[in-house]
């Protein structure tokens, strides 16, 4: 598929994308495990490498019952060409290579399964502060479709899982490719739930339930989970919003049996009686205001000094680049800023070096496009579009971020 080179304004959007799609400090660019034939040449050896050819991931249609040839196969080539397989499992695509892996990447070097020296394992796994997991897009097939709709139109705007400090990137989907992603991954519809018997429910004893139970050291633990803690506890929505994702029959479906509806469910099967299902379900489609506020995982920046003035690029690339922005923006193939990815086209922005900062934008028919000159430099325009849309608890961050920059721009 041909995509434009992208205009000033496309490439505000895919900047912005970009850098809210990692809003953690990661260490720096791991080389593939020696297990892989994917390493890549780092920076430090090779200072102005190209990009290579992207690996290109198999993409597997599952069996022919579970929906149309066609329709399924239009819906995994938009998560192909969107690459949710980068973080997410998807169910009918295998796993990227390793090198394009995210969520894998931070799986493997959290749990010890890294090639490297142990100094380097532990500095990099004390680096890591989000996406240690994301959830599984088998979970679509019990979601409500207009709710999906909904988050897949603004995904930075909701905080479903507040245990992660992560959030999903801004994608690039239109809306075609959004239509035949859900027909692709909520088909075959789940079974209607056998609803005729099930008794009435009492909010009451559902919130006894609640609080006796054991469900809230997942969903609204006394503080956070640490990052190495179990997927299950990381990935624990926020009940509040229970509702909204799914309907009242399939809430009492999945407390009865999880795996029933998902066969990779991490939510344990709670052992509830129907009558305690129906007492649940009660209190989360009810009185949703009776449930506990969860805490949020804590921010993903540590927190930072005052810039020096006039900020120098040494200070920006440890206190920002470094932390952030390179899995995007370094020169390597995998990196979606610049060897293009994500639904994205390549961009060639390398942020690991001021050389490449000032250098800005090139795209494939040679159009460069400066991010730090002008009365309204392009750079700062992303990061404001950051502010507006970020969470709360990281927006100082970003207004500090900008600042910054603010002051390297001339």
């Amino acid at each position: 598929m041909h995509l434009p080179h992208p205009t000033p304004l496309t490439t505000l959007c895919l900047i912005t994308a970009l850098v809210t799609a990692c809003t953690a400090p990661t260490p720096p660019a791991a080389p593939a495990p020696a297990t892989t034939s994917t390493a890549t040449t780092s920076p430090a050896s090779n200072p102005n490498p190209k990009p290579n050819p992207k690996p290109t991931p198999t993409l597997t249609i599952a069996p022919p019952q579970t929906l149309a040839l066609d329709a399924h196969a239009e819906g995994l080539a938009a998560a192909l060409t969107h690459e949710c397989h980068r973080c997410h499992a998807v169910p009918g695509l295998n796993p990227p290579p390793p090198t394009h892996d995210c969520t894998g990447c931070h799986v493997r070097i959290l749990s010890g399964d890294w090639d490297t020296t142990d100094a380097q394992l532990t500095a990099w796994q004390a680096a890591i502060r989000s996406q240690p997991a994301a959830p599984s897009l088998a979970s679509l097939r019990r979601l409500r479709r207009d709710w999906l709709l909904t988050f897949l139109a603004a995904p930075t705007r909701h905080t479903i899982r507040p245990q992660l400090a992560a959030r999903m990137i801004r994608h690039r989907l239109t809306d075609a490719e959004r239509d035949a992603l859900l027909d692709a991954l909520q088909s075959p519809p789940l079974p209607a739930p056998a609803t005729a018997d099930a008794p009435s429910g009492d909010p009451a004893r559902g919130l006894h339930l609640l609080r006796t139970r054991g469900c809230l050291s997942c969903h609204a633990p006394d503080t956070p989970p640490p990052a190495t803690a179990p997927p299950a506890q990381l990935l624990a929505p926020d009940l509040r919003h229970t509702a909204a994702r799914m309907t009242p029959a399939t809430i009492r479906a999945w407390l009865l049996d999880p795996r029933a509806l998902q066969p990779d469910a991490l939510m344990p099967d709670p052992q509830l009686t129907p009558q305690e299902a129906s007492d649940l379900t009660a209190l989360l489609t009810l009185t949703p205001h009776l449930l506990p506020t969860p805490p949020s995982a804590p921010s993903p920046y540590p927190p930072a000094p005052p810039a020096p003035l006039p900020a120098t690029f040494a200070h920006v690339k440890r206190r920002v680049l470094d932390t952030t922005c390179r899995h995007c923006h370094a020169p390597t193939p995998e990196a979606p800023g610049y060897a293009g990815g994500l639904g994205a086209p390549a961009l060639r922005l390398d942020l690991t070096s001021e050389e490449g900062l000032r250098r800005g934008i090139t795209t494939d028919d040679g159009t460069h496009i400066d991010l730090l000159r002008g009365p309204n430099p392009l750079l700062l325009q992303a990061l404001r579009e950051l502010i507006k849309n970020a969470p709360a608890r990281i927006e100082s961050v970003h207004r500090t971020v900008m600042r910054r920059f603010e002051m390297l721009k001339a």
